[in-house]
């Protein structure tokens, strides 16, 4: 009885796409500033031996927020929400190349990491905002991943380009840059269609 798209328009009377396209590029950007995180970790310092215990930190501060994550959600409007993520992140991803020492990169990226898997919960609570009472939930929550995989190749690609081109330490400068650049856009779009909850 349903089809593409009639989900798809679904999708745009309810102004989804905004926040979904949003979320998914914070996730992308995320994932392609850690395709390089082992590498770089190495090359400035970090003995492999505790590769593994860093990601295993990650983990436990990804269940620490995703415990507060509803309080979050909560507490914080959308765009003030994202507004705050946008800017840590990009913040954090720059900070990582300038300062280009272990001692602030090794928390640095277990902040991006753990925040990115522990605040998804608010980020579908905010998601869900919007759907509401569609029939469509599952279906329009799903293009939000399809979203996020088209972004995580697209921005993988650009920070292996970035890594190959200049050192680790200017590429992810240049690519925390670029991520502030796309996340000032994707963000004014989101601020533009932002329809609040009824």
């Amino acid at each position: 009885m349903t089809n593409f798209k009639s989900v798809a328009s679904e999708g745009k009377k309810l102004n989804f796409y905004p926040i979904s396209l949003l979320s998914a590029l914070i996730v992308a950007i995320i994932i392609g500033s850690g395709i390089y995180r082992d590498v770089y970790q190495q090359f400035i310092g970090i003995n492999i031996v505790y590769i593994g215990i860093l990601f295993a930190i990650s983990r436990v501060v990804a269940s620490i927020v995703s415990h507060h994550a509803y309080k979050i959600y909560k507490k914080l409007k959308a765009k003030v929400f994202f507004a705050l993520l946008l800017i840590f992140d990009a913040t954090i991803i720059i900070l990582i190349g300038v300062i280009n020492n272990k001692w602030f990169a090794a928390p640095a990226f277990i902040l991006l990491a753990g925040g990115m898997w522990g605040i998804g919960p608010a980020i579908n609570h905010y998601k869900l905002d919007y759907i509401k009472k569609s029939n469509f939930k599952a279906t329009l929550l799903s293009f939000g991943g399809l979203f996020a995989n088209l972004f995580v190749a697209i921005m993988s690609f650009t920070a292996a380009f970035l890594m190959d081109k200049f050192s680790y330490a200017k590429g992810y400068i240049y690519y925390g840059i670029l991520s502030a650049i796309l996340f000032l856009i994707s963000y004014f779009i989101f601020k533009i269609y932002e329809e609040k909850p009824k």
